[in-house]
């Protein structure tokens, strides 16, 4: 399972196309009390932020941050510079 993620990160911070199992991963993630549920999450936000998406990967990372879970906290964590950075910016210029 850990290399689907890694799969998935990989595909989406180079753009291009992802083979069907990570994907159907992700949207398993997508049912409630899913338990690669918080791992698919952090590792959405990390694809997604390296890739140059961060208000992409916002919805990702918050709820990586509300799941409770420290190991896929710790990995959404090492995007916040890049997420506040980009996302910061336009909340401040819209408040």
């Amino acid at each position: 399972m850990q290399r689907c993620f890694y799969e998935l990160h990989r595909g989406i911070t180079n753009r291009v196309f992802i083979s069907e199992r990570p994907v159907m991963l992700l949207l398993a993630a997508q049912v409630p009390d899913s338990p690669v549920e918080n791992e698919a999450y952090s590792w959405a936000t990390l694809g997604l932020s390296q890739a140059g998406l961060p208000e992409a990967a916002t919805y990702f990372y918050i709820r990586t941050l509300q799941s409770g879970d420290k190991t896929a906290i710790r990995r959404a964590l090492t995007q916040t510079e890049e997420i506040l950075t980009h996302v910061g910016r336009i909340f401040l210029e819209n408040t």
